[in-house]
This record gives C-alpha cells, structure tokens and sequence, in this order.
C-alpha cells in the first residue's frame, strides 16, 4: 500500500468523522509509526490500531485531537510553502 498524496488527508474532514482510513491516512501522510502518532494523540499504541482497523470509533476527544493535530500539520505546510 502507497502513501497517499498528503494534500488528499490534509483536507478539513466533517468536525468529528474520522473513518479509519482517514485515521491511517493522517497518519501516513505525517510519516509516524502508530505508536509516535498515539503518543502525539495523548493515547496508546492500541487505540490508534482500532481506530485504522474500524474496531474502535474515534471518540470526541480523540476526534478534537485529531482535528488539533490536522490543523497543527497544515499550519506547518503553510509556513513551508510561504518560505520557499
């Protein structure tokens, strides 16, 4: 499996619908492991693994999380595209 293009998982989702493969994507798309993405989300290694194999919903608070960290990453690419 390809990484996906990370402009495609950098797109705003509907506050609150993380489907697993937009979790995987995020994820992909920053380049972590599981275990640095869930410490960076305030939760284990394990959550993380439900979320992308859909046994687990993302919760409100991981949902907030995820949007913080979503906006935190295009933030970054903003600032890289203006200095370059």
């Amino acid at each position: 499996m390809g990484l996906q293009p990370a402009g495609d998982m950098l797109e705003t989702p509907t506050r609150s619908q993380w489907p697993p493969e937009r979790v995987k994507g995020l994820r992909l798309a920053l380049g972590l492991t599981q275990e640095d993405f869930a410490h960076k989300l305030g939760v284990t290694f394990a959550t993380v693994s439900r979320w992308e194999r859909g046994i687990k919903s993302v919760s409100r608070l991981g949902a907030i999380r995820l949007d913080q960290l979503l906006d935190a990453a295009r933030a970054t690419l903003k600032k890289r595209a203006a200095t370059a």
